[in-house]
Parts: structure tokens; C-alpha cells; sequence
């Protein structure tokens, strides 16, 4: 046996020999308050050290028995009741002899299933902190699966579509070039071709490789220019023929008109007509009596008769007079005095300003400066 089954036995056995020897003062009023010194005492020798028999009957001296309690006097109990000192004593020897019976039989039990039964309690053990901590995890278990729950119940975020990219353009094949052929002449011969703008010969000429399409061409000579606009048709031969020769200028105007070209002068005929060269020309109207110049650029055309209307802009009239008056104009009444700003045309005019005392009547070349007059009546 180890340290602690020897103290169990040897406490069975203090206990025994106490109750053995107060069985001879039983006869007396039991004493009520011996047993717990011996449970005083029990207690810290098992905690201590072995236990003997004298640890536990130092202060258990036998009171002194009264002639009353020899002659087998009832031993009262701690309740006041009374039981026969014989069978009291009787029934805790018999007591007394279960207890070491069993504390002999359980020693060596526990000695040999002390195993099993740590097992059994720790099963208990766990059984008991299942039940405690249950609640909990079945909270716990029950809030993660409401979580759950409603993640599955929650609708999933859109998917953005995806974005359609653009495929890059394939490369574009080179257009192929068209062309065809151009064949220039002109009368007189030897006139230069400039095509585009850039000079490409003298005619007769032909040109291969043209870019099929529209083309602006001039032909410069001598006597002149032609401007054409002409198309070159893919794989085929495209032909121009030009006449260079001189066109018509017709000039209408109220005014007896002087042209001039770049310093050079042109008469008019009868039919207020001159012949020019064809081509674009700057050519410069102009009466120096009235004081009027225009300019003006004209396209000639062989054989062709272009027009020009040349009319100068009015002048300004403005009469006044000592006497209130009536203002006529080449005998037409425009107004009375005083007369500001009247818009007259250009040339010999005849003014006459009219009152009820008489009129005067002044012949006045209007010119492209206002006119100003003042009619005093004596």
C-alpha cells in the first residue's frame, strides 16, 4: 500500500481502538463532546504525516463514572433522547466493524481499478463541460448560420459585361493608282501646258500616267491664255484641242469710260466693244472729268464676247437757300431747303431752286465729291 491507503487504515484503526475504549464508560452519560476531538485531530494528521494510535487518545482520559451511571442509567444524546448505554455501544462496535471491514475491501479495489475509474470521471468531466459550454456554442453556432444564410439569401453583386473591345482595323491595302493618257494640242502650236500647276511641255504634247479624275490646265502663248478644266479617264487616251486666239469685251456704261491694261490703253469702237487677248485680264475704267477709276478682272474667251457693266456709285447733293424753296433735279422736284445728303448720279446735272419771288437754275457736273450749293434771293 502507499503513504496515503497506510493513513486510511491507520485512522480505521485509532477509530476502532478509541471506540473500544469508551465502551467501558457507556454505562455513564455519554460524553457528547469527546468524539470531535478525535475529528480535530484526524483531519491534520492525514494531511501530515503516518497516522499512529497515540496521535489520536492523548486527551481522550476516561471521565469518572458516578455510582448512577454504573447501575446502567440511560447515556443521553445530543437531542435530549435517551437510548441504553448496552445497545448504543453495541450498535456503534457493530458500526465500527462494517467501517474496517470496508475500508479493507476498498483499498485494494481502488488499487486495482483506479484506471477505470479515473476514465469514468473523466467522461463525467467532459459531459459536464459539454452541457455548461453547450449554450454558448449553440449560440455561437446559431448566429454563424443566420450569417450564412442570409449571404446565400443576399443577391450577388452584378457582373459587369464585359467590355467588347474593338478589334483593330486591318490594314488597309494600298488603293491601286488609276491613270490614264492625256494629248494636248493647240492652235497656234508651241503654247505651254501647265497641269496642276506645274509646267509639263509645249504642245503638241502627251502626257502618260495621269491620275484618272478632274486636272486644271493652261495654255500660255503669245497671243493669250486658255484656262480648261479637264478629266482623265482611267486606261484611255483623253485629247484636247484649243484655239488660242482673241475675244470680245463689251462695256455698258452712263459714263464715257477711258480703259487702260497695265499702262497700256484700249479705245472702245461705236459698239462700246474691244478686242482682247483670251485669258484672265485687269483692266482699269476710268473718267477723269468726274473723278472716277474702277478696276475689274475679266476672263476672255476665244471667239467668245464677255460683258462688263460698269456704273459708279451717287454722289451727294445738299442746297440751301435765303428764301424757303423747292429743289429740282434735271427738272424732277426732290425736296425742299434746306436739302442734305440727296444721292445724285454722277455727270452734267441741272439744279433749280424755286420760290414763290422767282427761281435760279445752275448747271453743275456732279462728280464723285458732294455737291454743295447756296442760292441767295435779293
Amino acid at each position: 500500500m502507499d503513504h496515503r491507503q497506510q493513513q486510511l487504515v491507520a485512522a480505521a484503526e485509532a477509530l476502532r481502538t478509541w471506540v473500544h475504549a469508551q465502551k467501558a464508560t457507556w454505562h455513564a452519560p455519554f460524553p457528547v463532546m469527546a468524539a470531535p476531538p478525535l475529528l480535530h485531530t484526524v483531519a491534520p494528521v492525514a494531511e501530515a504525516s503516518p497516522l499512529t494510535t497515540d496521535a489520536f487518545l492523548p486527551d481522550l482520559a476516561a471521565p469518572e463514572m458516578s455510582s448512577a451511571d454504573e447501575a446502567g442509567s440511560a447515556v443521553p444524546d445530543a437531542a435530549g433522547f435517551g437510548l441504553p448505554a448496552v445497545d448504543l455501544g453495541a450498535k456503534v462496535g457493530g458500526a465500527l466493524s462494517v467501517l474496517q471491514r470496508l475500508a479493507g475491501q476498498l483499498v485494494p479495489a481502488m488499487t486495482r481499478h483506479w484506471k477505470p475509474a479515473a476514465a469514468a470521471l473523466a467522461v463525467v468531466a467532459m459531459v459536464g463541460v459539454a452541457r455548461w459550454s453547450w449554450p454558448v456554442m449553440s449560440r455561437a453556432m446559431s448566429t454563424t448560420l443566420t450569417s450564412a444564410s442570409e449571404r446565400i439569401k443576399r443577391p450577388a453583386p452584378p457582373v459587369p459585361e464585359p467590355v467588347a473591345v474593338a478589334a483593330a482595323p486591318a490594314a488597309r491595302a494600298t488603293p491601286v493608282r488609276r491613270t490614264g493618257t492625256l494629248h494636248v494640242e493647240s492652235t497656234p502650236a508651241g503654247a505651254h501646258v501647265l497641269l496642276d500647276g506645274k509646267d509639263r511641255g509645249v504642245t503638241p504634247l502627251t502626257l502618260t500616267e495621269v491620275t484618272a479624275g478632274g486636272h486644271a490646265m493652261l495654255l500660255t502663248a503669245d497671243g493669250g491664255s486658255i484656262r480648261r478644266s479637264v478629266s482623265v479617264v482611267a486606261d484611255k487616251t483623253t485629247d484636247v484641242n484649243e484655239a488660242i486666239f482673241s475675244g470680245w469685251l463689251h462695256v455698258s456704261s452712263s459714263l464715257e469710260l477711258q480703259v487702260s491694261e497695265a499702262g497700256t490703253g484700249h479705245v472702245l469702237d461705236d459698239r462700246n466693244q474691244l478686242l482682247l487677248s483670251p485669258g484672265p485680264h485687269q483692266l482699269r475704267f476710268e473718267n477723269r472729268r468726274l473723278a472716277f477709276v474702277d478696276t475689274r478682272t475679266v476672263e476672255i474667251k476665244p471667239g467668245e464676247t464677255s460683258s462688263l457693266n460698269i456704273e459708279p456709285p451717287p454722289s451727294s447733293l445738299s442746297v440751301t437757300a435765303s428764301l424757303p424753296a423747292e429743289v429740282l433735279v434735271d427738272g424732277t422736284l426732290v425736296g425742299g431747303t434746306p436739302l442734305t445728303g440727296f444721292a445724285i448720279q454722277l455727270g452734267t446735272r441741272e439744279i433749280t431752286v424755286r420760290t414763290a419771288a422767282g427761281e435760279k437754275t445752275s448747271v453743275v457736273t456732279v462728280t464723285v465729291d458732294p455737291v454743295v450749293l447756296d442760292v441767295r434771293f435779293d
